[in-house]
């Protein structure tokens, strides 16, 4: 397993919600920790010089060599090394979390420690440097680790922080040469991510694998650190077996506004209590009839979960289509309150939680869902059968659920405040910058 991306951004928002300084260390030569627990051969490698008669009798013989230790290369080596990893993080008093098996806790002199890895990279938040010289002290006796320093980035992503200990995250750099990788330059017009009214057809095609490299590029940071082009990136993925010039050229642009807004950063803040959710949908704004749910949960302040998705069913209505949304943020809710619970923390409170209970969901305050369309409200606030409610599928009666066991509670927001709109269709230049002033915190563009 390997660090998820939401799990990083759920690791920053608690570590700058908490006052946590993060360091990141590297395992060197990781792979070669891993202890072989099956029987692997291979053949003698080139260049083997034996040393003694035994050894040239073998290499006469054309013996093999049985494996012992995990190699790079090798299918299962990832999968030992972890292994190794997680036994020694075991035994030096951390516990796994349930929620993200990449993710380590401990309390040690009544401070926490978190510790993140992603294959070879670990990420330690802490409260005092004493106990980040107590985790080195002990993985240098059974690993070689090199201590990079305070974190600067992190699986290609920027990590910037404040004087105050807010951290923030962009990926400025990745975009400035994704700019170069793909010769384009720097255009002023390119002011929101994707046109309102974009027409394809009739347009020649083009080479699928050029295109698909522009998508491939921008999707990491669609899904990493801009959920403000999610959307475009979504529907201009759907034409990756058979673009055109004019899904060519809305590609390219989507680029050049990534450049325009590469200052842009997800920033999470001490002052920010809870977890906030913001949910939409986009009635029928698919060529097949189905709807668009775009949706995002926050903590400190900053988005950590998002998505923009094509529902797989036919919503017969927008209330329908709304809470279909709504449930898909339901699920992620409720693992953003596991998580942040099994690590210990509140989010609603100062000191973090010393001896969590198993009821992980509801150590966190509740989370305010912030959705636009009254019928959708309505609909799920109150338990009886309307004519509206007959056409909703079981899969999606999960907001009913959390609502009445307090996970969620539902808030009107009018539809120019919902930031969630950005996630579910093109917009205006004007509303793109409002959402994007709401979800980044930033007034420039």
């Amino acid at each position: 397993p390997s660090l998820s991306l939401p799990s990083l951004r759920i690791f920053l928002a608690v570590a700058s919600r908490h006052k946590l300084a993060v360091r990141n260390l590297d395992i060197r030569t990781a792979y070669l920790y891993g202890q072989v627990d099956a029987d692997i051969h291979l053949e003698i490698p080139e260049g083997f010089e034996p040393e003694t008669e035994q050894e040239e009798a073998i290499m006469k013989d054309e013996a093999v060599c049985r494996l012992n230790k995990g190699l790079y290369g090798l299918k299962q080596s990832a999968l030992l090394w972890n292994r190794t990893l997680v036994k020694a993080l075991l035994k030096m008093g951390f516990r796994q979390m349930q929620s993200d098996p990449c993710i380590f806790t401990m309390h040690r002199k009544g401070r926490m420690l978190i510790l993140a890895v992603y294959v070879d990279d670990m990420l330690v938040a802490r409260e005092d440097d004493d106990d980040l010289n107590h985790v080195l002290e002990q993985l240098k006796k059974d690993f070689t680790i090199e201590d990079i320093g305070e974190v600067k980035q992190c699986l290609g992503i920027e990590v910037e922080k404040d004087a105050v200990g807010n951290f923030c995250i962009c990926q400025t750099g990745y975009i400035e040469r994704m700019m170069e990788k793909f010769k384009l330059h720097a255009s002023k017009s390119a002011r929101t991510p994707l046109q309102k009214q974009l027409k394809t057809d009739g347009s020649p095609p083009v080479d699928p694998s050029s295109y698909r490299s522009m998508i491939g590029a921008i999707l990491y940071v669609a899904v990493a650190t801009r959920p403000d082009v999610s959307f475009a990136t979504s529907m201009l993925s759907e034409a990756s077996m058979e673009p055109t010039e004019a899904h060519f050229a809305a590609c390219q642009r989507l680029i050049k506004f990534l450049f325009n807004t590469r200052h842009y950063k997800i920033s999470f803040h001490q002052h920010q209590r809870g977890i906030e959710g913001f949910a939409d949908a986009s009635h029928e704004n698919r060529k097949d009839g189905k709807s668009t749910s775009g949706y995002f949960v926050s903590i400190a302040g900053g988005p950590v979960i998002w998505g923009s998705h094509k529902q797989k069913v036919v919503a017969s209505s927008t209330a329908l289509a709304e809470t279909i949304a709504l449930s898909q943020l339901g699920h992620d809710i409720v693992f953003v309150k596991q998580l942040v619970g099994e690590m210990g923390f509140t989010l609603g409170r100062k000191q973090p939680q010393q001896n969590p209970t198993m009821d992980f969901v509801h150590m966190t305050p509740i989370a305010k869902v912030f959705e636009d369309c009254n019928p959708a409200i309505r609909m799920n606030e109150n338990a009886g059968l309307t004519k509206a409610s007959k056409t909703v599928r079981l899969a999606f009666h999960n907001v009913r659920e959390l609502i009445r066991d307090k996970v969620i509670t539902l808030v009107k927001v009018g539809s120019e405040k919902q930031p969630a709109d950005i996630l579910t269709k093109a917009l205006s230049k004007k509303a793109t910058l409002a959402h994007s002033q709401r979800i980044f915190k930033t007034s420039q563009l």
